[in-house]
């Protein structure tokens, strides 16, 4: 093969046709969806990705997300094994909500102790984020150039195990703690309603009438 007028002897050749990976969740899924009080995903997330265990964020009521690497879930090396306990999650989630009759919705506050602890343990995998600007320009240090990238893209600190074992405690918990929950019109309800106004197991529940607090505080002190 010959490049820029010098010859490489080759046993193979791989051609691949390559990804975007600087593009933002919402031009890799192909559409910009529309949460509470119509705010764009993408204008929430212009600054950063803000999510509740990378699955779900707040003001996109029973929006179910699978992201890749650095938007504070994790990179396992088995993409099979990282889908299916996405899965998992969801449908379990999802039954839940059915069977209560209820729409699910991160509270900002629970968004936000979340997205902190991805800050605080940022270092963990990074440390100072001298190796991956130095590191060969590639897939993990966006082609050398790190320092274009939020702090808010990050994994969850810890072994894709370790992720996968804190979204079965919570589902394990039984609480579905962290998310708001609203009863859901009749017609989208699965079963006899099971879940009044007020607090249930402790779970806040509001009437659709009470609306909804859009937004998210700022994240004051990022490391």
């Amino acid at each position: 093969m010959v490049v820029d007028g010098a010859e490489y002897e080759l046993d193979c050749l791989v051609v691949a046709t390559g990804f975007d990976q600087d593009a933002d969740f919402t031009d890799r899924i192909g559409f910009d969806i529309a949460g509470v009080g119509g705010q764009r995903l993408s204008e929430k997330w212009k600054d950063g990705p803000l999510t509740l265990h990378a699955v779900v964020t707040s003001g996109f009521p029973n929006f179910f997300m699978r992201v890749t690497r650095d938007y504070q879930g994790t990179s396992g090396v088995n993409l099979v094994h990282t889908l299916e306990e996405a899965n998992i999650h969801f449908a379990t989630v999802i039954a839940e909500l059915e069977q209560r009759g209820v729409i699910g919705d991160p509270t900002p506050e629970a968004e936000l102790e979340y997205v902190r602890s991805i800050m605080g343990g940022r270092h963990v995998l990074v440390g100072s984020g001298d190796f991956l600007q130095n590191c060969t320009p590639g897939y993990y240090n966006y082609e050398g150039r790190t320092q274009d990238k939020s702090e808010l893209y990050a994994n969850y600190p810890g072994t894709a195990m370790s992720f996968f074992r804190m979204l079965r405690q919570w589902r394990e918990g039984g609480e579905l703690s962290g998310l708001r929950l609203t009863p859901a019109p009749v017609g989208l309800r699965a079963g006899p309603q099971q879940v009044e106004r007020g607090v249930q197991g402790g779970l806040e529940v509001r009437d659709p009438a009470g609306g909804h607090q859009d937004g998210h505080p700022a994240l004051d002190g990022r490391q």
